[in-house]
């Protein structure tokens, strides 16, 4: 008697632990496995400013998904993108492309894109990929949205900042 005539539903477990040991046995030797990168995007959208909180990696198998949520923000009217990578466990130079581009649609509507949560050696990697000068790097999003008139001249050396973005900044007619 088969399991369709006795009424039991087959075990679709086995089934595919046998699919996936065949899958896997008939891979040629010398083929690479590929593993697939994965970036999370947390984004706290209050107009004219984002804050996009990045984890994972941020590889040429996510930088399309970054680049989308950039382009999406922007053509909602967020002006200020505040890209958060604390949670970032890889960042390839690759990303640099996507960051300019954001950056260049910003600058004629009056915004900016600044970059958090980023080691030493990972802002020195994206300059030296030629991320745009224009782009700040390692600066606090809270200091750098309340205190315009201080902030760091673009040439200047800004070094990363732990600062947690906390969601709640001012949208121009809230200051006290």
């Amino acid at each position: 008697m088969t399991e369709a005539e006795s009424g039991t539903a087959p075990n679709v477990g086995s089934a595919a632990k046998k699919v996936l040991r065949r899958s896997v046995a008939n891979l040629p030797s010398a083929t690479p496995v590929r593993t697939m990168s994965v970036l999370f995007c947390d984004v706290s959208a209050h107009p004219p400013i984002a804050e996009i909180r990045l984890s994972g990696d941020l590889t040429e198998d996510t930088v399309a998904d970054l680049g989308a949520e950039l382009a999406a923000l922007i053509r909602t009217g967020h002006q200020h993108l505040i890209v958060d990578g604390h949670g970032l466990s890889h960042v390839s130079p690759v990303c640099v492309g996507v960051l300019n581009r954001a950056a260049a649609d910003l600058r004629p509507i009056g915004g900016e894109l600044i970059l958090t949560g980023l080691g030493s050696t990972d802002a020195h990697r994206l300059r030296s990929a030629g991320l745009r000068s224009a782009i700040e790097v390692g600066v606090d999003a809270d200091l750098w949205l309340t205190s315009p008139r201080d902030r760091p001249h673009s040439a200047s050396n800004c070094q990363p900042v732990d600062a947690t973005p906390t969601g709640h900044h001012p949208t121009g007619g809230d200051t006290p």
